[in-house]
């Protein structure tokens, strides 16, 4: 039983993705974190360093499809991170069909997350181990937006997103294959416009006081505005779709 009185201390890290296995990242961050909470007990606190799988978002899934997909890129990803652990190939193109299902995924790789920290010799508090499917998880996730949204600090309105359109629905960096590395951002374009002149055999249009201004303009839009100074032609792809615009 916790002494009541005993100082008490808490440590958490962020919660692996359990699609794959670990990487060198994970080894450095959970080591800093255990030599922390060592040294944490050896002052007498009582210490809960529990450990949760990160299996919600679009990661997992990725996977899933991927391999029911038959995409061959996604099957060797998956298959050298199997290799690391099976070595008969046939008990590792088992583990690969069961993959199509995502619940396989997330249980296999949790369990081998356990295995490779308890082999580090991390000292993680297992009896409390959850995931981010867990629907207590779930519960205190949405108990935090909901505390910050009667604090007055969430405030909702419309704002740019990244949108998948096949998941049909928003997405964030980390749902995004590679996009903890490739980063997907908004990019300002500016658009300039070209005045259509008629060809040069053609006669000028006379102007008719009151009438509207039809002159037509080419709109392009580049990354480069400050560029425009040394524009020398604009070329049009014959075979390109284009839309008058009023």
């Amino acid at each position: 039983a916790i002494d009541p009185a005993q100082p008490k201390y808490f440590a958490t890290v962020a919660f692996p993705y359990a699609n794959s296995a670990l990487h060198i990242g994970h080894g450095r961050m959970n080591t800093a974190a255990d030599i922390i909470v060592r040294f944490q007990r050896l002052l007498g606190k009582a210490v809960l360093f529990p450990m949760g799988f990160h299996i919600s978002g679009t990661p997992v899934l990725a996977v899933a499809d991927g391999l029911a997909r038959g995409d061959e890129k996604q099957r060797s990803i998956t298959s050298a991170a199997l290799a690391e652990y099976v070595d008969d190939p046939a008990e590792q193109e088992r583990l690969l069909q069961q993959f199509r299902d995502p619940l396989r995924i997330a249980e296999y790789f949790s369990g081998l997350i356990e295995q490779t920290f308890d082999t580090v010799g991390l000292s993680i508090d297992w009896s409390k181990k959850f995931s981010t499917g867990d629907e207590a998880y779930q519960r205190l996730v949405q108990w935090q937006f909901r505390s910050l949204e009667r604090c007055g600090i969430l405030e909702q309105g419309r704002y740019p997103i990244l949108y998948s359109p096949s998941d049909r629905n928003a997405v964030g960096e980390d749902d995004i294959k590679d996009g903890d590395v490739d980063k997907v951002s908004i990019v300002e374009m500016s658009y300039i416009c070209f005045e259509l002149l008629p060809p040069v055999d053609a006669p000028l249009p006379t102007a008719t006081p009151g009438a509207e201004d039809c002159t037509e303009y080419c709109v392009v839009a580049t990354l480069r505005p400050d560029a425009i100074f040394g524009t020398t032609n604009l070329w049009a792809h014959p075979d390109g779709q284009y839309a008058r615009v009023r």
